[in-house]
């Protein structure tokens, strides 16, 4: 009977010494990134997690949100290795990074916002961003302070306009952004007419 519990044993010790060998390292060699392919905006309603399709809005309500169509890649690196069980390589995903810079974001649009703002001027300055409004923690910040941090590529933008129209009218909005890229460095697109509310 001790001759059936010692094999008992040491065959169960010697299988969880196999199986912790067989246990692999998941190796990736970098990060997991993400690179910008395209960009589409939607105009309208705003808060701090989306933006709502409207046709006219109070100009403190107004936001664009910034989709991003994004590639995501990585290199991952498996030693080959003889082990009597095959290895499940159970890993968790790495937090994918961009591997792009923001430098520059320039709102314009092809009607007069003030005096001081005649048609195809940059009112970059009167908006304010919130970056990846799907985080826990959400920030608002200036649009020019935010762009003056070269921050990386992100996966969601929300711009909020923070200053009234002259005058109540549709405005169009075209956005033209600027980066550091793997492959593109500029894209543009002009938002669908939006009545702004004083």
């Amino acid at each position: 009977m001790n001759r059936k519990l010692l094999y008992i044993f040491l065959s169960y010790i010697a299988l969880v010494l196999i199986g912790i060998g067989s246990c692999a390292d998941c190796d990736v060699d970098g990060p997991t990134t993400f690179k910008t392919v395209d960009i589409t905006g939607v105009a309208g309603f705003a808060n701090s997690q989306n933006v709502r399709i409207t046709d006219s809005i109070k100009f403190d309500e107004f936001g664009i949100e910034l989709a991003f169509e994004l590639e995501y890649f990585s290199q991952n690196w498996m030693t080959p290795s003889f082990n009597l069980i095959q290895s499940a390589y159970a890993c968790d995903d790495p937090i994918p990074v961009s591997g792009e810079r923001l430098d520059n974001i320039i709102i314009s649009s092809s009607t007069s916002f003030n005096s001081d703002y005649p048609p195809g001027s940059s009112l970059t300055e009167l908006f304010d961003v919130i970056v990846n409004p799907d985080d826990t923690i959400v920030e608002r910040l200036k649009l020019t302070e935010y762009l003056a941090t070269n921050p990386p590529g992100p996966e969601r933008l929300i711009i909020l306009l923070n200053e009234q129209p002259a005058e109540t009218t549709a405005f169009s909005f075209k956005i033209e952004y600027y980066q550091t890229g793997i492959d593109e460095d500029f894209f543009s697109f002009t938002t669908s007419p939006v009545v702004l509310r004083r």
